[in-house]
Order: structure tokens, then sequence, then C-alpha cells
């Protein structure tokens, strides 16, 4: 026999190395986590940016601005006819903003003959100074015919200019205060009786078209009526019943649609699966019968 030499032999056991694509399949796992990484910071750096200016301009709303003056519960203005002891109506509907108004203007030193003024002083307090001032006289009838000091809510325009959330820079014609708000304001300020404070109105307060008498407080207990709800009704039912189609139930044609609506639901959003069910509802009603 033949003698084969022996490095001929292990090169020949050695086969050639083949390059099937690991080098650029590592390359494209790299660069498929780089661009994951990525992926993820650009969202994370927008959901900062989203927080981080829900934060900055929505902060003030936790703040509103109040302006402290003597209201004089005058009787000639509540109940010029004093009948409030057989018709307890009368305190419901009295004028109450013009208690505000005399206030406003005796602090602020205004004639009672300049029309001008006085107008301007409309936009100065809330308009929910009426319900403010009714509940104090609801709850004490005593107070009529003294004098209380109380913290009456100013405007939204006005609240936004104390805030410094108004450009007060602009011509007037530009602006949602005037001159003249802007004088009686830092007037008030520079005395101490318009000054900003805690709203705790903001979780007491219903929905409202006033934005400085409007809060979450609806929403608050409409939110735990829901929960509450839920948790008594919707919950043991619910898991009733997938007990019930799960272990117990004969898996018929009825079982199934009910088990296909419950993967729907799961699926698309409640309302419109519930304006879709609605919608079927109707044209069922609207049929015609044979």
């Amino acid at each position: 026999m033949t003698d084969i030499p022996m490095d001929t032999m292990v090169r020949a056991a050695v086969h050639p190395r083949r390059d099937i694509g690991l080098k650029a399949r590592y390359a494209a796992e790299r660069r498929f986590r780089i661009y994951g990484v990525v992926a993820i910071s650009v969202g994370l750096a927008f959901l900062a940016i989203m927080l981080i200016t829900i934060v900055s301009k929505g902060y003030t709303a936790f703040w509103q601005t109040t302006v402290s003056l003597p209201i004089s519960f005058d009787e000639k203005v509540i109940d010029p006819s004093g009948k409030r002891a057989t018709d307890p109506s009368v305190l419901i509907k009295a004028n109450y903003p013009k208690l505000a108004e005399n206030a406003l203007v005796a602090k602020l030193g205004i004639s009672p003959d300049d029309k001008p003024a006085i107008k301007q002083l409309k936009g100065f307090l809330s308009e929910g100074v009426r319900v403010q001032l009714r509940d104090i006289v609801a709850a004490d009838p005593s107070v009529i015919g003294t004098t209380r000091n109380v913290n009456i809510l100013a405007a939204a325009n006005l609240d936004s200019a104390f805030k410094g959330q108004i450009d007060l820079s602009v011509e007037e014609a530009r602006r949602k205060v005037s001159d003249q708000q802007i004088t009686w304001m830092n007037k008030l300020k520079a005395e101490g009786a318009m000054a900003e404070h805690f709203n705790s109105g903001l979780f007491t307060y219903g929905a409202s078209s006033r934005p400085e008498t409007s809060g979450m407080g609806v929403a608050i207990i409409g939110s735990f009526y829901m929960m509450g709800i839920v948790l008594l009704l919707a919950l043991p039912i619910g898991v009733a019943a997938s007990i019930y189609l799960e272990e117990f139930a004969k898996k018929n044609r009825f079982t199934d649609l009910i088990e296909v609506n419950i993967n729907n639901l799961a699926a698309v959003p409640s309302i419109v699966f519930g304006l879709l069910g609605l919608a079927v509802f109707i044209n069922f009603l609207g049929m015609p019968r044979s």
C-alpha cells in the first residue's frame, strides 16, 4: 500500500471555512438594536417634552386670582320689599353682582356717576360672584345689613393678566384687558387686595362656560360612581358569565356567537362596538315585516 503523508491527510480533513453571511447577520442585528434604542429614546424625548409642556402651561390652574372686597350686604339691594320672611326666593333672585360692583367702586375710589369707568368694571370680577354671594346669604341670612370681607374671583382675562399670561406691552386694541383695568389691577395688587390663592374650586366646581368657575368636581364624582358600579355589578357578573361559558355552557352556535362578540369587544374600542350594535339594532327595527 502507498503511504499517504500525514500533512496531506490533515489538509483533507480540515474543510475550508465557508462564509454563510454570519458577519452580515451580526451587523444587521447590531443595526436593528441601535434603531430600537434610537426609537425608544426619541419616544421618551417626545413624552418628556409633552409632560414638560403640560406642566409648564397648566400648573397655574392650581392658583386663582381673587380680589378681597368689603361687601356690604345692603338690604335695599337684596330684599328692598322686606319679603324674605314670607318668600325666601327673593334671596335667590337678588342682584348680588351689584353688591360686588358697589364694593369695587368704593375700593378703587371711582365716582358712582362715572359711567364709562363703571362699564369697564363689568369685566373685572367673575360673573360667578352672583352664586358666591348668594350662597353666603342663603347659608346665613343674618349677614344682611352687615359688611364682610369676601375674596371675589377675578374674571378670566384679569386672572391671566395677573399671572403674566397676557403680554401687556402690546397695544390696547390687541389685548383682552384695557389700560384702565391694568391700572386698577396694579393698584389693588399694591394694596394687597388682589392676590393669588390656591384654587380649591378646581376639585369642587363643575363644568362651566366661565374658566374661573370651572373645575373637575363633577368629573371626579362621576368617575367614583362609575368605578363603584363596575365593582359592584360589572365585575361579578362578568366573572360569573365567563366561568359559566367556559365550564358549564354547551358548545353551540349561540355560545360561539357570544365568544366571537367578546373577542371583538376586546379588540375594538367599546364606543365603536356600541355604535355598530346600535346601528344594527336600528336597522333591524326599520326592516319591513312580511
